[in-house]
Parts: C-alpha cells; structure tokens; sequence
C-alpha cells in the first residue's frame, strides 16, 4: 500500500553550527527575507549552502545525523531510500525564511534519491508569539482536512513523520494524527536511534463534535 508520509520541518540542518553563526540563527529564526540585513542574509545563506553540500554528499546514516526530518523518514524506511518511491512526501515548514529553506534542501535531498517529494508552507507559522501560533494551527486543521481524506479514498497509508520542527509544533500535529493518520513516527533519542510507532487510536469522532474543531 502506497503512502503519504507528512513530516513537520524544523531548521535542525542549519542549527548544528558552531557557536557564533548559531546565535545569528537563534536570532533571526523568525524572519522572513525581507527582514534580514545584508550581512545576516549573507552568513545564513553561506551557512545554507554549506549544509545543502554536506547532505547531497552524505550517505543515508550521515544524512540522518544532519536532519531531523530525514532521521524520521530514513529510519522508517531502514536506510534505504528507494523503499520510498511509491510514496508521497510532504514537508510542512514555518513561515519564515529559514524554514522555507532548510524544507526545500530536505525535499531537493529525497528528490535526489528519485521519491517525490513537496513543501508546505504553514501560513503564519513561527516561534514568535502564541496568538500567531494558534491561527496558523487553524490553517494547518484545513490544510489536513483539505488533503488527507482524499489520500485516505485512493487508499494511501497516512504517516505523520515528527521527528522534525519545534516542540508545539509536533505536539499539535500528534493531536491531528489521532483523526488524520494511522500512525505517527519518532526516533528515540539513543545511540540505536531506534523508530518509535504510535498506531492511531481506535475511536471514531462524533460528528456534532467535529464541527467545533
């Protein structure tokens, strides 16, 4: 059986950086392009180039250890890519230039390896403020509404990747994935990096509910 695999993206390939590029980083993790000076631009996109280098390079179990995203997705596949190439991919990202960026060289990486793969930008989607977050989990409930049950008729398995993006991100995505997929996937943090799979749970929402949501 085919399958959609949805994973939330983070900025982990940029972020594993030595110190003084990593506070620039942290600094302007809620950008987008236009709010960035000349120089920060500059240092964020060398840094961009430099990681997109060290993945295209990079065998399967070096590729897990420069993303998150790709940590997820190569361990449910068993470090082997091509197990992927009936599949869909999905890359849902930040609204916000680096997030925009690190989900189009993750996606670029699977395309490489032949599977097909797309970003998903998350309107309103950063770090900055609650109220900001809460709106953009509104879009993302009709993002999912929008385009799982469609896969669900043409009998596509539903998988949500969360190993990747910030914490309140994946824990909402994990709430959607009660209704939406029929399992989600972590990585426990160890040295087996052994994959973690939560299946969906077995109740049916009531209707008279649902449209509260």
């Amino acid at each position: 059986m085919p399958a959609i695999i949805v994973s939330t993206c983070g900025t982990s390939l940029l972020t594993h950086a030595p110190c003084g590029i990593s506070q620039l980083l942290t600094r302007t993790a809620n950008h987008k392009a236009a709010d960035f000076t000349a120089d920060e631009k500059h240092q964020v996109d060398s840094r961009l180039q430099e990681q997109q280098s060290a993945l295209t390079a990079a065998s399967s179990d070096s590729a897990r250890d420069l993303s998150a995203e790709l940590n997820g997705l190569l361990g449910y596949y068993g470090n082997q890519p091509a197990e992927g190439r009936d599949n869909e991919h999905y890359f849902l990202h930040s609204d916000t230039y680096q997030g925009q960026c690190v989900a189009e060289v993750v996606a670029e990486w699977l395309r490489g390896k032949g599977l097909r793969a797309q970003t998903q930008r998350v309107a309103g989607l950063n770090t900055r403020d609650s109220d900001s977050f809460m709106a953009s989990m509104s879009k993302l409930v009709s993002w999912c509404e929008e385009t799982l049950p469609g896969y669900r008729r043409a009998e596509y398995r539903i998988i949500f990747n969360l190993v990747g993006g910030f914490k309140s991100f994946q824990g909402f995505m994990q709430t959607l994935g009660m209704w939406y997929a029929d399992e989600c996937i972590y990585v426990f943090e160890g040295k087996d990096r052994r994959l973690l799979r939560i299946p969906r749970l077995p109740f049916v929402l009531d209707a008279a509910v649902s449209r509260t949501i």
